[in-house]
């Protein structure tokens, strides 16, 4: 029963002496050795009060044990209870000593300091009630109560007390602006109601039809004034105002002015230019504007125009197309691959190894692709032509072929994956390629590397292989048709575009292996490739969004009429 006054303060009563004690924590209690040890022990010892800290005891000094919390406990609760009994009706004051102080005396103190957290807690709240509750009942001064600053706020109430229109109109009294100058005014006049705005295509201008047809002339009165006058120039007036242009330009005074400088050079330049504008007036074509009048446009084979569409055009015609027609990219591509696949059976550009055991060699087709919408193309076309027992040899540019390069598209490697499960012979490089083969399909990006410049050596080297080009012959410009700078331009012996021809196609002039020529053909000095258009499901009206020149949506969708999704293009001149 002893260990239940573990960690409480004692009073040990010593047999040294009737008034002799120790008081102190019972920290531990020892049955086996028969001692007991306090700490903080303050021992009292024939009349002398010493501060001990740890004492510890034996059973033989140990006369008696009291547990001091107990017992000072029930003199504080008998102190704080006296106050509180029942008074009479009228109360007569009483004088303050004989309130009990709430402040506790040093004894208590110490003495509650040393008893359980839960004990102290209660008999501090007590003592703070009874505090409280003392000085309100005494004096004849009582402080009145204080609101209370709990209650919650009435939302719903302070929002019905407000009167909006009340203070609007308390505004609206003070506010000396005139009403007629107020934006709800403006705003609601019908005189100054503008008239409903719609959208816009792309191709339509914002001008009235007066002012576009004002300022078209004024383009063509200007265009005729430089072509009268570089009619006019000889090439002394032309060498004059080079020089003139020099001299104001401060060139005459040293540092590069002179005739090997940069200005005569700059000179020469601009005279070749003019001197091929001149050519060009002379042989009845008129000078040329930036582009606009190259073209008359291609014209295909049953004799209808064919409009070219630049890049910038295609790109917006993409846009538009998968946007709005629910033509999405894979769709346009994949109809594209069927295409290239028709193109090539329909054509017999490759001759298919028949079923039986005593067929032919398999025919050899190279894929010169890239991470491109025409290298995945040629592959999925690639991976129906290994299916049909085609040997495929697949060169990828080195930055697409890593899986681990940023550069590849997640699209691309799944149709290099394809075509390499089809059977099909991916490599790295040029050196890799088989050195004859039946078809070459040209699928190269237009940046100039040193990997697309050896492939393209490599296919103008060939001498008994189709070359086949998609879109834009590589090393080409789709817009201007001039070789990119340090690449040499690959030479097809057909191309094929998508959707429509680019601008690069009217000035496509370039020779073809004579081994796809008959004799007759042979003798000829030069061979135009073979231009074929094919159809990927664009609708006709995006044509003339895109602004198309010239050729209303029928027109376009009529270029194929019921020649299939395949036509071919050739060169020509629309009647005048």
């Amino acid at each position: 029963m002893a260990t239940s006054f573990l960690g409480l303060p004692v009073l040990v009563k010593l047999r040294t002496g009737s008034a002799d004690s120790v008081q102190g924590i019972l920290s531990s209690l020892d049955p086996a050795s028969g001692t007991l040890t306090l700490t903080e022990a303050r021992s009292f010892v024939q009349g002398v009060n010493r501060l001990e800290g740890i004492r510890v005891l034996s059973r033989s000094e140990v006369a008696g044990l009291e547990l001091l919390s107990v017992q000072r406990g029930n003199e504080v609760h008998a102190q704080n209870t006296s106050p509180l009994a029942p008074s009479p009706a009228h109360p007569s004051p009483r004088p303050r000593s004989q309130h009990p102080s709430p402040v506790p005396s040093p004894a208590h103190l110490a003495l509650s300091e040393r008893t359980p957290s839960g004990r102290s807690q209660k008999r501090r709240q007590q003592q703070s009630r009874t505090a409280t509750a003392t000085p309100a009942r005494s004096g004849p001064h009582t402080p009145q109560p204080r609101g209370r600053i709990d209650d919650d706020f009435d939302f719903s109430a302070g929002l019905a007390a407000f009167d909006k229109k009340a203070v609007f109109a308390d505004i609206k009294s003070q506010d000396a602006t005139d009403p007629s100058s107020r934006l709800h005014a403006h705003n609601r006049n019908p005189s100054r109601a503008r008239t409903p705005q719609s959208k816009l295509l792309p191709s339509e201008s914002v001008l009235s039809p007066q002012e576009l047809y004002d300022q078209q002339q004024e383009v063509q009165i200007l265009r005729d004034n430089r072509r009268t006058k570089i009619a006019s120039m000889t090439p002394t007036d032309m060498h004059a105002g080079d020089v003139e242009e020099s001299l104001g330009a401060g060139g005459g005074g040293g540092g590069g002015g002179g005739p090997d400088g940069e200005d005569e050079r700059r000179n020469e330049r601009r005279w070749q230019s003019v001197t091929g504008e001149l050519e060009k007036i002379a042989l009845g074509g008129g000078a040329s504007t930036n582009g606009r009048d190259k073209g008359v446009l291609m014209t295909a084979s049953g004799g209808r125009p064919v409009p070219v569409i630049s890049a910038k055009q295609w790109r917006e015609a993409l846009s538009i197309a998968e946007i709005e027609s629910s033509l999405t990219s894979t769709q346009r591509l994949e109809a594209s691959a069927s295409a290239l696949l028709h193109h090539i059976l329909s054509q017999r550009l490759v001759a298919l190894p028949a079923t039986n055991a005593n067929s032919s060699p398999r025919p050899v087709i190279c894929i010169l692709s890239s991470d491109s919408d025409r290298g995945y193309i040629a592959l999925r076309a690639a991976a129906t032509l290994a299916y049909r027992g085609c040997r495929i040899f697949v060169l990828a540019q080195q930055q697409s072929v890593s899986s681990a390069s940023q550069g590849a598209s997640e699209r691309f490697r799944t149709a290099i994956r394809v075509v390499s499960s089809a059977g099909a012979r991916i490599v790295r490089e040029v050196e890799d390629l088989p050195p004859t083969c039946a078809l070459v399909i040209d699928a190269l990006d237009s940046v100039a590397s040193d990997n697309a410049r050896e492939s393209i050596e490599w296919a103008n080297s060939l001498q008994k292989a189709y070359v086949l080009a998609l879109d834009v012959p590589s090393g080409l410009d789709p817009d201007s048709g001039t070789a990119i700078p340090s690449t040499t331009p690959l030479l097809p012996c057909g191309i094929l575009a998508f959707g429509l021809p680019r601008p690069s196609l009217l000035k496509t002039e370039m020779a073809c292996p004579p081994a796809w020529h008959d004799h007759q053909q042979q003798q000829q000095q030069q061979q135009r490739a073979t231009i074929t258009l094919a159809d990927i499901g664009f609708p006709p009206t995006i044509w003339d969004r895109v602004g198309v020149e010239g050729f209303p949506s029928g027109e376009v969708a009529a270029i194929w009429g019921a020649a299939g999704l395949l036509v071919e293009v050739e060169h020509g001149h629309p009647a005048a």
